[in-house]
């Protein structure tokens, strides 16, 4: 009896041990986590999103670490070439003078004992002018399709190029300037919302608001050749070729640069006065080396260094419509035109019965 005991006993252990040895076996070996690196270094200045005025001196300075030694440090500014620290002074002093402005981004890469450690942040550079006031003397006034929603606007030779807004509207236009007569036309798809046109080559290319579509027309058939499309969530607003990129807004303060043969997006920019951010940027034009732009919902339009983002002019294009001009559906000043044989410059709005020659001054 104490044998059978004994012997049962002893059974028992053993097929524990080898479920023990099983469940050893089958179970996932424990993972060895690294330790994170140390990060020796805070940004001292600027501050997080600090602001400051084109031309300002800016320092940018780490806090020092008497247990480390730097071996280099690189600050990268706005995707810039990359400057050298002073690993003695821990700061640099950078000169903003030839900066863009808007909201800019930077990196500090440290390197010390076979590591490395990175800092980031944004600035946010205010232009160091104001923008000059101008207003405005019509010189001439002709006829307008007053049923056209304009988004779009280009003159050649005697002939206005719109480009019309509105679901079940939208269209592509041309014109005879003096008598506002319909020479050609495209009609959009009634699901597509026209926006801003421009010229490239022997071609007009015309955006569409929240499509994401870009039509592509031989500019003297008025043939659709193809259709483009562009980045969700960009919304098209205006667009303008400036002899090497397409320029394209998007009613915030962006215009971005795009190719335009491939329709990708290069860089962009923000537009920026000495208060701050100035968005709603609309219908564009570019005129000799500058851009001007619809502000939308204002009687507005901006000339626009397109380099810095700098405002560099508001003209103020109030009065332009005479109470006999107004109709029920009237809309806001939008559609910006230059003769560059002439030197003309005409504007008009959305549902406008009239074009205007005007001169700025």
């Amino acid at each position: 009896m104490r044998y059978f005991i004994f012997a049962f006993l002893f059974f028992i252990f053993s097929c524990s041990q080898k479920q023990e040895e099983k469940s050893n076996v089958n179970s996932k070996p424990k993972v060895q986590t690294k330790a994170k690196s140390a990060s020796y270094f805070k940004l001292v200045s600027p501050k997080t999103r600090a602001t400051f005025v084109v031309s300002d001196i800016i320092i940018f300075e780490i806090s020092k670490n008497d247990t480390v030694e730097i071996d280099s440090v690189k600050l990268t500014i706005d995707q810039a070439k990359k400057i050298s620290f002073d690993t003695k002074s821990y700061q640099y002093e950078w000169n903003s003078s030839n900066s863009r402005v808007g909201n800019i981004p930077y990196t500090i890469e440290l390197y010390y004992k076979n590591k490395h450690q990175y800092l980031t942040g944004q600035i946010t550079l205010l232009s160091d002018i104001e923008p000059l006031k101008k207003t405005y003397k019509v010189i001439k006034s002709y006829p307008h399709d007053k049923h056209a929603y304009t988004q779009g606007l280009k003159y050649d030779n005697g002939f206005l190029y719109e480009g019309t807004g509105q679901y079940n509207q939208s269209s592509l236009r041309k014109v005879k300037l003096e008598t506002g007569e319909l020479i050609q036309s495209f009609t959009l798809p009634n699901d597509v919302f026209g926006e801003g046109i421009t010229f490239y080559k022997d071609k007009i290319i015309q955006l569409t608001w929240k499509s994401w579509i870009g039509y592509v027309y031989d500019r003297k058939e008025f043939k659709l050749l193809y259709k483009f499309t562009y980045p969700v969530p960009i919304e098209g607003w205006g667009v303008e070729f400036n002899g090497k990129h397409l320029i394209v807004s998007d009613g915030t303060s962006n215009l971005m640069f795009f190719d335009p043969e491939s329709f990708t997006e290069v860089y962009r920019i923000q537009v920026f006065d000495h208060v701050g951010e100035v968005d709603s940027l609309n219908e564009l034009e570019y005129i000799d080396g500058f851009l001007y732009a619809n502000r939308y919902m204002t009687n507005m339009i901006l000339k626009i260094d397109p380099v810095s983002g700098k405002v560099l002019e508001e003209i103020n294009l109030s009065g332009l419509l005479k109470a006999e001009d107004y109709h029920a559906n009237i809309d806001v000043l939008n559609g910006i035109a230059f003769d560059k044989e002439n030197k003309r410059f005409f504007v008009t709005g959305k549902y406008w019965p009239k074009l205007f020659h005007i001169e700025i001054n």
